[in-house]
């Protein structure tokens, strides 16, 4: 939504769809399973795709093509951090799947200070070894094709659209930050979050379970 506010806006400046959108990249919502992360992911370059073809007559293939950065986090933890490792290690693995074209990665002791030189080079070793070491670049999709990512996909893509459209029917992504509603989906889904960990319907080893 809020792409699609400065795509507006440049429209109205007098500039083509094909000047502005190859320049736009969008930074990711975080989704802490695995496999939603990967269809998030999947969902959004399809619903990308198709605005810039249908809404806005892109024709430049660049145009349609989503250049996505995202930051993978492993819901550090302040108990046993060393298991903030192995968290951000999956993190990374899911935007890697995903095909990300820019990933930031946490450091395992974030929660406790600022990183250490240990900590940061081992967020940066992390990346490098999923890069050199396992063949993930060899596919584009690696999970296309599989029956859990696609449905999950259809899903994400449904919730993705269903969202937008609450946002366009408030007045877009501008009259939803002046309006306070942009706000409160991010305090909700935080106090959400909180609850269910607090719960233990969201596990964190070491933390509320083990």
């Amino acid at each position: 939504a809020n792409g699609l506010a400065y795509i507006d806006e440049l429209l109205r400046r007098g500039l083509s769809i094909d000047e502005i959108a190859p320049l736009l990249a969008v930074f990711a919502d975080e989704r802490e399973e695995f496999f939603v992360a990967v269809a998030n992911l999947r969902a959004l370059r399809r619903i990308w795709a198709r605005m810039m073809r249908d809404r806005f007559g892109a024709k430049d293939p660049r145009s349609m093509a989503l250049e996505i950065t995202a930051y993978a986090h492993g819901r550090e933890t302040r108990a046993e951090p060393l298991n903030n490792l192995a968290r951000i290690a999956f993190g990374c693995l899911a935007y890697y799947m995903g095909g990300v074209q820019t990933l930031y990665n946490a450091s395992f002791d974030e929660a406790l200070s600022t990183p250490s030189d240990l900590a940061a080079l081992l967020a940066i070793r992390m990346q490098q070894i999923l890069r050199e070491e396992h063949g993930f670049f060899q596919s584009a999709d690696p999970l296309g094709g599989s029956y859990l990512v696609e449905s999950l996909t259809f899903r994400c893509e449904a919730d993705i659209l269903k969202a937008l459209q609450e946002i366009e029917a408030r007045g877009g992504a501008i009259a939803c930050i002046r309006n306070g509603f942009t706000r409160s989906i991010i305090a909700d889904g935080a106090i959400r979050r909180q609850q269910r960990t607090n719960e233990g319907a969201r596990v964190m080893v070491g933390v509320n379970k083990y």
